[in-house]
């Protein structure tokens, strides 16, 4: 088991490697192990800028944990100051901290329906374009 006062574990590097494992695992389900289920690859490059958006959001919405190193000064140099300080922060942000989330998990769905749409459109681009071979033959 790990000490809670570990000073070589930082939990934020920690929750930043969980999270690119969790988008790197959503974009493969989102996506085929193939890397496309037959998208364009202007519609794939669009589906990973978006997933990076949405992790790199997921990133900066968790709590904070420490103070960043221009904070470093009086009174947050304090360390019992400072742990109340980020108690107090994570106290009031807990609502918004709440609607960024669900707002996250409303685009990664939008995202999912978006990349479901193309995808529709390019097999009713498919048959379309199946279903007029016949007739330029016929013209010919």
């Amino acid at each position: 088991m790990i000490a809670r006062n570990n000073p070589s574990v930082s939990v934020d590097d920690l929750m930043v490697k969980i999270n690119e494992q969790i988008a790197g695992s959503r974009a493969a389900s989102l996506l085929d192990a193939g890397g496309t289920r037959s998208l364009t690859a202007d519609t794939v490059t669009a589906v990973a800028n978006m997933e990076a958006i949405i992790q790199t959001a997921e990133n900066a919405s968790q709590i904070r944990t420490s103070w960043g190193a221009s904070l470093a000064r009086f009174p947050f140099n304090i360390v019992p100051l400072r742990a109340l300080f980020l108690r107090v922060l994570a106290f009031i942000f807990r609502d918004q901290r709440h609607v960024n989330a669900m707002l996250i998990d409303a685009f990664r769905a939008s995202l999912e329906l978006n990349v479901r749409l193309c995808e529709q459109i390019d097999a009713m681009r498919v048959r379309l374009d199946d279903m007029e071979k016949p007739k330029r033959r016929k013209s010919d």
